[in-house]
């Protein structure tokens, strides 16, 4: 399967309807049927719930696995340290074998899915970015945030995680409020959008660098999930329900499947369960926030209805419009989005109208 990020301004339509609910605590990638995934050597399995982890570590031994939980609810992934098993092949043998053991519920051999990234950012100042203002007579559509941060929603107290290509925490207008011990995975040099995204979310203001972002006093953090071109059921998991981050609020999520008409997926056993844990357990019980942005495949009469991320009830979708109010002509439409905020399009490129990032300066 094919994946690819989406444009940052779908990461910016979703931040605009979390400050108004996250806040009160005070750009995506299309489940493809096409064969393009590839077989890991790895298997997700979900144990009895009398089972314990002593029977786990058992089972994974008798393949010569090793066993790492993953999820509550006894799920585990049994991984393949020593290459026993050759990647990139289906091992029926040892998924069946594993079926067999009485204490095992449920067993999949886990294949990672392929992304392309696509990246479209422009302009540097302040006084451009009218997706934020109030009373600018540039924007048809008044989104009122200055008027949000007026009564006091800044983001502050609230964790945001961008679940993306990585995160550069050190970027000068992200480090001051970068939380390590939330952030997974390392930064990709090959590709700076989990950072634009970020920035878009939490850039510093008054510190005389590029933009503001929409809540700019919110901690941010990264957690790598589109690795070397690949993504597996059990990685996705991992991010949507990071079983060591409790203070977690918000999880953005840029990417989703390819956006050509045709490809259907959604989240499958492992990430639809950190999904629905996640909207149940995070927060001390009030759940985690999981927002999608809704596609950039109109164009080719792609339709976000196709997207099970964007269609779970555990996601907030949101599309993006351009700056005279209208749909901008790649966000796909389906009934699942709840709101849609101002895009980055060729109109606003070209009069230099488009969304702030850290991305495309010098100090970067």
């Amino acid at each position: 399967m094919l994946w690819k990020f989406i444009t940052t301004t779908a990461l910016f339509c979703t931040f605009f309807f979390i400050l108004h609910v996250a806040t009160s605590k005070s750009e995506r990638i299309s489940n493809n049927i096409e064969s393009s995934y590839v077989y890991v050597s790895s298997w997700a399995v979900q144990l009895q719930n009398t089972a314990t982890e002593d029977d786990a570590r058992f089972i994974a031994r008798s393949q010569g696995l090793k066993y790492e939980k993953i999820l509550p609810n006894n799920y585990y992934l049994f991984t393949d340290e020593h290459n026993k098993y050759l990647a990139g092949k289906a091992h029926e043998q040892v998924t069946e074998t594993l079926k067999s053991s009485p204490k095992v519920i449920w067993v999949q051999q886990q294949t990672a899915e392929q992304f392309e990234t696509r990246v479209t950012f422009s302009d540097p100042l302040w006084e451009t970015q009218i997706h934020l203002e109030s009373t600018s007579s540039r924007n048809e559509i008044k989104q009122r945030v200055e008027d949000v941060w007026n009564e006091g929603y800044t983001g502050k107290d609230v964790t945001v995680v961008v679940i993306d290509n990585g995160v550069r925490g050190t970027h000068n207008d992200l480090s001051k409020r970068y939380d390590t011990s939330v952030s997974q995975g390392s930064y990709s040099s090959s590709s700076g959008h989990g950072t634009h995204c970020a920035g878009v979310i939490a850039a510093e203001a008054n510190n005389n660098l590029c933009g503001v972002g929409v809540a700019y006093q919110c901690n941010i953090a990264g957690i790598q999930l589109l690795v070397g071109n690949h993504t597996t059921d059990a990685d996705e998991a991992r991010a949507f329900y990071p079983m060591n981050s409790p203070k977690v609020d918000i999880f953005s999520n840029s990417w989703g499947p390819k956006d050509n008409g045709y490809t259907t997926r959604g989240p499958k056993r492992l990430s639809a369960e950190a999904l629905k844990m996640g909207t149940k357990k995070g927060r001390g019980g009030l759940g985690y926030i999981y927002v999608f942005s809704c596609g950039n495949g109109a164009t080719l009469y792609d339709s976000c209805a196709f997207d099970g991320y964007v269609n779970s009830i555990y996601t907030i979708p949101v599309a993006s419009i351009t700056i005279d109010g209208k749909v901008t002509g790649f966000s796909e439409p389906c009934s699942a989005i709840m709101t849609a905020v101002y895009s980055t399009n060729m109109a606003s490129m070209f009069y230099n109208l488009g969304l702030i990032t850290g991305g495309k300066f010098p100090r970067f």
